[in-house]
């Protein structure tokens, strides 16, 4: 898949080939950033199994996935309407793998918005 705009690798939930911008919402298929890519240029999405994802707030193990707003590309596990990203779960509180990720369980993701 080519990129749109520049997307950083491990950039949570990509809305068809950019980086999701909870601001403007979405609906389709999410995808996980594997590497950095620029407009016009090849790159590699996961969208099934365990992925890193960016997270820089402390998250829940088994929580539903929000797009965080305040930094596109992350998620979070704060209820934010319209946000939910269905199929999509946390496996790991943030800092793991690393500082400011965390493993997100997900299956085909989606973005949705969810319905309160």
């Amino acid at each position: 898949m080519t990129g749109l705009c520049s997307t950083g690798a491990n950039s949570g939930f990509g809305l068809a080939t950019t980086a999701l911008a909870p601001a403007t919402g979405g609906v389709g298929q999410v995808a996980v950033a594997m590497s950095a890519n620029v407009a016009s240029q090849y790159g590699w999405y996961q969208i099934q199994g365990i992925a890193a994802v960016k997270a820089p707030n402390a998250m829940t193990v088994g929580a539903d996935v929000y797009a965080l707003a305040a930094t596109p590309g992350s998620v979070d596990d704060a209820q934010v309407n319209g946000e939910q990203i269905l199929n999509a779960k946390v496996s790991t509180t943030t800092g793991t793998p690393s500082s400011g990720l965390a493993l997100i369980q997900i299956n085909r993701p989606f973005h949705q918005g969810q319905v309160v």
